[in-house]
């Protein structure tokens, strides 16, 4: 009798809506986001540059985890991508989660130890009940640290269940260096430094923002966040700033009231402590959702802000500063250079 060979599917190369991907928190091994370097990655990708595919598993469920790429997809948001090139395998949540452990051991932003031990404990709570368990050294080996450094992550572990891998700081030292994208499979950035007590660029606000100025009557000049004419074709764009402004609010607001309940001494708020991560100082500790935090970046890096630099919001597809919208997020005008501003005309 001959057996019959099942051949493995062979992974399919795509490019997929952001929207259908799940990434960030239950996916990403990294203990925080770097802000800096989605700005990195985001000034690459306008200046023409080609990263490499974003790896996903596809479940039966036809949803998308990202296992490595959460920093290329969220510099493809401030961009104002919409869409993004995909390396398909096939597996869920579990299968994305693994592979995110080991996927950033030899490339990409270089890990800080808080990294390490986020993916350390990730990977020994998702094989800690398999039979036959890997050993210390293979969890080492997968996750790219050293066998002693799995043993007392372990330890800890395994004295306080409890004890989360959310240790860091989203916020980083800036080192003033150019980024070179033939790096980006390599290890080439310095350690990230955080700054001490200072809170992580979404960190939880407790009073809303503050609402824009209204829309002028029909006809009359509409200014952009900078303070520049807004052209007649992206007047439309503009007026919708106000709801922009209106969801960051409800998001604020349901940020905090997650930290308020997760803050409170009762079984209940026990019980989505464990839900949530731990950010900040002692002093200053923050409980948050990660992907609530995610949408609210995601909302952030397409809120329109200004007339873009380099096209001056004139209908021009190729350009590489807005990609034939008009015009940027703040994050793109702050990072833009003087001389390009400049070409702006204020109206005062």
């Amino acid at each position: 009798m001959t057996a019959t060979m099942t051949a493995k599917p062979a992974n399919t190369y795509r490019t997929l809506p952001i929207t259908s991907l799940r990434f960030g928190g239950e996916t990403q091994a990294r203990a925080a986001t770097c802000a800096e370097t989605v700005k990195e990655y985001a000034d690459a990708l306008q200046s023409g540059a080609k990263f490499p595919p974003v790896i996903v598993y596809h479940d039966a469920l036809n949803l998308y985890y990202v296992g490595d790429g959460t920093h290329r997809v969220m510099a493809t948001l401030e961009t104002g991508g919409l869409t993004i090139e995909c390396e398909v395998r096939q597996g869920g949540l579990i299968e994305a989660k693994k592979y995110a452990c080991s996927a950033n051991k030899s490339h990409g932003l270089k890990r800080t130890n808080a990294d390490k031990r986020k993916a350390v404990v990730m990977y020994w709570e998702l094989v800690k009940d398999e039979n036959p368990r890997p050993s210390n050294t293979a969890i080492a080996d997968w996750c790219g640290v050293v066998e002693s450094f799995v043993r007392k992550v372990i330890k800890e572990k395994k004295e306080d269940p409890k004890l989360t891998s959310h240790k860091a700081k989203s916020t980083v030292g800036k080192d003033g260096r150019t980024i070179n994208t033939s790096n980006i499979g390599k290890n080439t950035k310095p350690d990230p430094k955080p700054e001490p007590d200072q809170e992580s660029e979404d960190a939880i606000d407790s009073e809303p923002e503050a609402e824009p100025e209204a829309a002028p009557e029909p006809g009359a000049i509409m200014l952009d966040s900078a303070g520049h004419a807004v052209p007649e074709r992206l007047r439309q764009v503009f007026e919708q700033v106000a709801e922009w402004h209106e969801i960051k609010n409800i998001f604020n607001g349901l940020a905090k009231k997650i930290h308020d309940m997760a803050s409170h001494p009762s079984g209940s708020g026990k019980l989505l402590r464990m839900m949530c991560n731990s950010e900040g100082s002692a002093a200053k500790q923050n409980w948050r959702i990660r992907d609530l935090s995610n949408v609210k970046n995601a909302i952030r890096f397409s809120k329109p802000f200004s007339i873009c630099p380099k096209c001056a919001g004139q209908d021009k597809p190729d350009c590489n500063g807005c990609s034939g919208a008009g015009w940027v997020s703040e994050t793109n005008w702050v990072g833009a250079s003087d001389d390009l501003k400049s070409r702006l005309e204020v109206v005062r």
